[in-house]
């Protein structure tokens, strides 16, 4: 019935118990003149400072068996004495039991030598002070004998009750360790949570940076192939090539240098790529020269296809537009150069508008 018990009914019925103890050592004990002389009412007491480890449980059982003295000789005097006698060794007791439990190095056999030697003496000092027997008659016939045979068998039942108070310290220590034992298993699990977590972070951020090199590639091949291109439209033109051209040749070359240059300073940049995010500087830009930079450096890869390249801004589109210059032009020369790459003939074109055209502009 122990095993299937709560706690808080084990707690109670052993406090019942132990008060049980008292009663039958006080009522079967040696009597003279009505008047115990010898009995182990306070084994119990003993018994409790090193079973329990609540100061209050050792109040409740000292008062218990207190109380329970008024049911062997009713209201008497002697039935008084002997309740305040053994409140002040209940209360002894959980002052005991309190020091036990600032001193956890202290082993069974100096804490049961304290409760003996400790609640004997106060029982003792107890029945001298209350005068509940003669006290020369008590101090000279019956303490000499009484109090030794008191400490013998008290010594005695206090090594019987051994294997219980170390079954019990090994269950508090038992009881310590799966304590210790889950909350480091929790700690385990939170820092295995932990480490999954950085190495999704991990992963993700491997995953942002070969997008993010797999796009710049691409990105890269746009102003490569307009220097190229140009440079080659350059090598090959023959002297009567004009001044102007030339000059137009090298500001579309210088343009594209300029971005290729700020591709690769995003490339260097890896806090952005393992971030997974790129920086977005915000200025006026205007739609006219964007449009035109877009047409020169499409231009040639045009021509070689022998393809027309249309680039148009209706005339409600205004002259300014807050944007990213760098990202719009790179999102832009991505669309013409997908259309120039799967276009075979006819023409590709760029419409710039204020609301988006039912019909598509390329063909």
């Amino acid at each position: 019935m122990f095993q299937h018990t709560s706690d808080y009914l084990k707690q109670i019925a052993m406090i019942v118990g132990f008060i049980a103890l008292g009663w039958l050592a006080m009522k079967f004990g040696v009597r003279y003149n009505g008047s115990a002389i010898f009995d182990l009412r306070n084994v119990p007491i003993i018994f409790a400072t090193l079973v329990f480890r609540d100061p209050r449980t050792i109040l409740a059982i000292g008062f218990g068996i207190a109380l329970a003295r008024f049911g062997i000789n009713g209201m008497s005097a002697s039935a008084f004495t002997a309740f305040c006698n053994i409140s002040t060794l209940g209360i002894a007791g959980s002052i005991l039991v309190g020091l036990y439990r600032r001193r956890p190095n202290w082993g069974y056999p100096v804490k049961a030598a304290i409760s003996l030697l400790t609640i004997n003496a106060l029982q003792v000092g107890g029945i001298l002070a209350y005068g509940a027997l003669d006290r020369v008659n008590y101090a000279t016939h019956i303490l000499p004998y009484s109090l030794p045979a008191t400490l013998l068998l008290g010594t005695f039942f206090l090594f019987i009750i051994r294997d219980f108070f170390l079954d019990q310290q090994r269950a508090v220590q038992l009881k310590a360790t799966n304590e210790a034992l889950e909350k480091r298993t929790s700690e385990l699990l939170d820092s295995q949570k932990l480490l999954e977590e950085k190495a999704e972070l991990i992963l993700q951020a491997s995953k942002y940076k070969s997008e993010f090199m797999a796009n710049m590639s691409h990105e890269l091949k746009t102003p490569l192939n307009s220097i190229i291109l140009l440079s080659q439209m350059i090598g090959e033109s023959e002297d009567g090539v004009s001044f102007e051209d030339n000059r137009r040749y090298a500001n579309i070359i210088q343009a594209s240098g300029e971005q290729l240059l700020h591709m690769i300073n995003d490339i260097l940049d890896l806090s952005k790529v393992e971030a997974g995010k790129m920086d977005i500087v915000l200025d006026f830009l205007s739609l006219s020269d964007t449009v035109e930079l877009l047409h020169r450096q499409m231009k040639p890869l045009a021509e070689v296809k022998n393809l027309e390249l249309r680039l148009q801004v209706n005339e409600d589109v205004p002259q300014t537009l807050l944007s990213d210059g760098l990202r719009l032009g790179q999102i832009l020369r991505n669309l013409l150069i997908n259309a120039v790459k799967f276009t075979d003939n006819g023409y590709v074109a760029l419409l710039v508008s204020t609301e988006r055209p039912v019909n598509g502009a390329g063909g």
